[in-house]
């Protein structure tokens, strides 16, 4: 049997201090009843789509809740289809991993003299896509009767560099390589999975950033089985293990 992992990203804007990288997966007729009744809930408020930055700042489909005479009733309407939409996701019990990398860290140990010859992308999304797919793939084979994992990532601007990041695994870790099914991209509209994955890179990255207290990413940590920002050590080990091949 194989098991997808549904992946997208999040990184904040222009300053990208962070870039992280997350991915939702459960089995599949989990995934039919979220899709079922994520959809329902979409439908319900007239929406068609769940977009995680349109939520956050009012904007697309979510604009229609933007009240100029009492902005906090808007704000409070978008934040509670967010936590219903959670619990959706939550009750098929689909979980979640992310991994966070500073642009910062990444930028100063790929322009240390011996991880040069590596060639490695100036985007740090690269590298958290490639941590990602390891922890997805760890965690699904010791805990599911799978011998494959799909990747599904949203097709947006960024999705060459999830591909890069699974072939370049494929390449360099045999151990990860023997579990890797296909990698493909889909449209998040309609996509309830890489909606979720969305969500949840959103989330990830702004507690990374230091915004606690959001009820949202309290909800998903319940069922996030790894959430973490991979440091400069880190990046440096990491680096030397694909060196050494």
């Amino acid at each position: 049997m194989e098991l997808a992992v549904y992946m997208d990203d999040s990184s904040d804007g222009l300053h990208e201090e962070i870039v992280v990288a997350s991915g939702a997966f459960g089995l599949p007729e989990k995934w039919f009843d979220v899709e079922r009744l994520w959809d329902r809930e979409l439908h319900k408020h007239g929406l068609s789509n769940f977009h995680a930055t349109a939520c956050e700042s009012l904007r697309d489909e979510f604009h229609k809740f933007h009240d100029k005479d009492d902005p906090a009733a808007g704000r409070a309407k978008a934040d509670q289809i967010r936590l219903d939409l959670i619990d959706i996701a939550n009750s098929g019990g689909i979980v979640y991993a992310a991994v966070g990398i500073k642009r910062a860290d990444w930028k100063s140990v790929i322009s240390e003299q011996r991880f040069r010859s590596l060639g490695m992308p100036s985007d740090p999304m690269f590298f958290a896509y490639h941590l990602l797919m390891i922890q997805c793939i760890d965690r699904i084979t010791k805990h599911h009767a799978v011998s494959t994992v799909a990747f599904v990532c949203d097709n947006h601007n960024r999705y060459e560099t999830a591909e890069a990041a699974y072939h370049n695994l494929k390449e360099l870790n045999s151990e990860s390589a023997k579990h890797m099914g296909s990698i493909s991209h889909r449209s998040s509209r309609g996509n309830a999975p890489i909606q979720v994955a969305d969500l949840v890179a959103h989330e990830a990255r702004l507690f990374m950033l230091g915004k606690i207290g959001r009820p949202s990413y309290y909800k998903l940590e319940k069922h996030m089985f790894y959430a973490a920002m991979s440091d400069r050590r880190h990046i440096e080990v990491m680096l030397s293990s694909q060196e050494r091949h």
